[in-house]
């Protein structure tokens, strides 16, 4: 018998070294190795603790969790020549079994399995005896018909509301203001009518539209006033250059005869100070006016480019809502007619009818003490599980149709 599991074990390593891409295997706690080293006459059967080490009588524990069995035999070397049993020891350890597997949550059997090299999370399921799944009563079928029917009513009542959306993005699109309508194509597609207030949903659309359109019309006045308004005052600060460019002109020209003056000694300096300064003046006045012309400019140019912009963005916003509109309504005719099919086949009662039509599916975890385990995205029946992991198996109503 203890031949017998050397050679699983031999040939255990050999096929999940195989299977998990020819790296070596690494020690975890649960496994059990068989130990052989110098100055003892017979083999000693270890396992590797919570701690991930195995305890030798007269050596204590020594840590080879993670470690190959080539590293195992080397760390229990170092231990016995630093604890001074030896100069040179011999020490060969094997692998007599795996860790075991631990399966939990939602199975007929939770508890330990024994690990055999490829094991899967679907045959740990199977030697968990399968899902709770297959055990369910009429009670709980009959809870999740329940379930069932009201998201049929929920995929009913948000394709109305989709139906109502697209009714109301296509009026925005209309360049008249046309009232929100369906096309009675689409109203014929809501599959329970008598279950929603499709005219309700559509004058509140209507009431949605007049105000948007109302507000649009507020804004679109307010640039055309605001507008309006900065071409006047551009259009005076034109006149007031033009007047003021006689001023210049004037101050120029009082200029000129005070410096003749001046130069014939008939000008005082003060009284050609001044003229300086009144040409001067009314130079600066003329950059003030042309700079305030400028920004009038750039003001009207904004504003024109808010109406734009404003329209521009309502426009897209509608193409949008159009497009959001169509997809839900194809969405939530795929829900309503798979919530049928699957009022349909719980209405028979079989449990195995509710697992094959996966109204209810499974979702796993997989829990492990190694060092070098990477979380796993996502879990499949066909995902490998390694000695000493934990495998948890919950049932959940499916939401979109999918299971693993």
């Amino acid at each position: 018998m203890f031949i017998g599991f050397r050679l699983f074990g031999f040939l255990g390593i050999f096929a999940f070294a195989s299977v998990a891409g020819a790296e070596e295997y690494r020690l975890a706690p649960g496994d059990v190795v068989e130990v052989r080293r110098s100055g003892a006459d017979e083999e000693v059967s270890a396992i590797v603790d919570a701690n991930g080490q195995i305890r030798l009588i007269d050596v204590g524990g020594i840590t080879v969790a993670d470690l190959t069995l080539d590293e195992a035999e080397s760390m229990v070397e170092a231990e016995l020549v630093a604890q001074g049993f030896f100069v040179d020891p011999e020490v060969s350890l094997m692998l007599v079994s795996y860790a075991p597997v631990i399966v939990a949550g939602d199975v007929l059997n939770p508890g330990i399995v024994e690990f055999f090299p490829g094991m899967t999370v679907s045959s740990a399921l199977a030697m968990a005896g399968g899902s709770q799944v297959q055990g369910l009563t009429r009670t709980e079928i009959l809870r999740l018909r329940s379930m069932v029917e009201n998201d049929m009513k929920v995929a009913n009542l948000n394709l109305a509301r989709a139906v109502a959306d697209l009714a109301y993005h296509q009026a925005r699109l209309a360049d008249d203001p046309v009232p929100v309508t369906v096309d009675p194509a689409l109203r014929q597609g809501i599959p329970a009518p008598g279950l929603v207030n499709l005219d309700g949903m559509i004058s509140e659309r209507q009431s949605q539209l007049d105000a948007l359109r109302e507000r649009t019309r507020t804004l679109l006045e307010f640039w055309e006033s605001e507008i309006a308004t900065i071409e006047n005052q551009r259009e005076n600060f034109d006149a007031r250059i033009s007047v003021q460019d006689e001023i210049v002109a004037s101050t120029a020209e009082a200029l000129a005869a005070a410096q003749k003056l001046s130069q014939r000694g008939l000008q005082t300096a003060s009284n050609l100070s001044a003229a300086e300064q009144r040409e001067a003046d009314a130079r600066s006045k003329v950059l003030e006016l042309e700079a305030a012309k400028i920004n009038a400019t750039r003001a009207i140019a904004s504003a024109q480019r808010e109406r734009v912009q404003y329209l521009a963005a309502q426009r897209q916003e509608a193409l949008d809502g159009v497009n959001d509109a169509r997809e839900q309504i194809a969405l939530q005719t795929i829900s309503y007619e798979e919530a049928v099919e699957q009022v349909s086949i719980l209405s028979s009662g079989s449990a195995a009818a509710v697992v094959a039509s996966q109204i209810v599916g499974l979702e796993f975890e997989i829990q492990s003490r190694r060092s070098d385990s990477d979380p796993v995205e996502e879990i499949t029946m066909s995902t490998p599980v390694r000695p000493g992991d934990t495998l948890l198996v919950a049932i959940r109503p499916l939401e979109d149709g999918v299971a693993n």
